[in-house]
């Protein structure tokens, strides 16, 4: 399934763990950045609301999954990031 408009996903996700995910939409690309001193993936669909990336550093052995999901609006309310989710803390809930 295609995804929704780019820029339903852009925003500001919070996770207590991590800190903030922030998510822009460049064109016809999605851009996440992440960590202390971000750094920047470039997301490539794979299937509605899923995209992947490719982690850097000792622990990226792969794809990993990122997964939006919607509220009861409809509206993007969360992203799981999947090689950060191992012990369940990989969740970011959208800023109010």
């Amino acid at each position: 399934e295609p995804p929704q408009a780019l820029a339903a996903y852009a925003g500001t996700y919070h996770n207590d763990y991590f800190g903030d995910l922030v998510v822009k939409s460049a064109g016809d690309k999605l851009k996440l950045q992440l960590g202390p001193r971000p750094l920047e993936f470039t997301l490539r669909h794979w299937t509605r609301d899923v995209f992947i990336y490719q982690p850097s550093g000792e622990n990226a052995y792969g794809p990993a999954g990122v997964v939006f999901a919607a509220g009861p609006d409809g509206k993007i309310q969360q992203v799981t990031v999947e090689n950060l989710n191992i012990l369940g803390e990989g969740t970011f809930r959208r800023g109010e």
